[in-house]
């Protein structure tokens, strides 16, 4: 029996993906545009599989294994403006408005009390850029399902603006992908 090679294909069109353009947070009932985005890492959540090996002393009889399945992703934003409205999605807590709707503040969770979260879509959006440091087309990444993971992590030092970092957890329900990554020739507008 002969076995055929694969033909050798040379990848052309990879794409340079730098900066965060925009973040964009959509629940049932609003959607917040972030521009101050500075840095984003998202990695899978894994269960991890198992590897069972039969054995006899040093001959292997049999395995049995099952594969590792992403259960969804484990999301960071730094960003370098507070936006209390996202804070109150991700924590569960209380945007404070003057008599004229202006946002002046945030009051967190009740400390030890159970807090029902909000799910939401998170779109990443960031530059594709060409050889001539054009702006070619961005990329949207995509998580459905969201929930804030924690409470935002706030760091600030003498000298340095206060960075809050906001931790996102997604998971999409059962036969859903837990990520997208399209192509868009333009950011959205508010």
């Amino acid at each position: 029996m002969s076995e055929t090679t694969p033909t050798l294909e040379l990848l052309k069109n990879g794409v340079s993906i730098t900066d965060i353009e925009a973040v964009v947070i959509k629940t049932a009932s609003a959607a917040y545009m972030i521009k101050t985005g500075t840095e984003a890492s998202m990695k899978a959540r894994v269960d991890s599989g198992e590897k069972k090996v039969l054995r006899k002393r040093n001959t292997l009889l049999a395995q049995n294994n099952t594969a590792d399945l992403i259960m969804g992703y484990d999301i960071e934003l730094t960003d370098l403006l507070t936006h209390y409205e996202v804070v109150a999605l991700l924590e569960g807590g209380t945007v404070i408005k003057d008599t004229e709707g202006a946002v002046t503040g945030y009051t967190g969770p009740v400390a030890g009390n159970e807090v029902t979260l909000t799910p939401f879509t998170l779109e990443v959006y960031c530059a594709n850029r060409g050889t001539n440091n054009k702006v070619l087309d961005y990329r949207r990444f995509t998580y459905d399902n969201c929930t804030g993971k924690s409470p935002v992590e706030w760091s600030v030092k003498d000298g340095d603006f206060l960075t809050p970092k906001y931790v996102i957890e997604s998971c999409p329900d059962p036969g859903e992908s837990p990520m997208t990554v399209e192509t868009v020739t333009a950011l959205p507008t508010a």
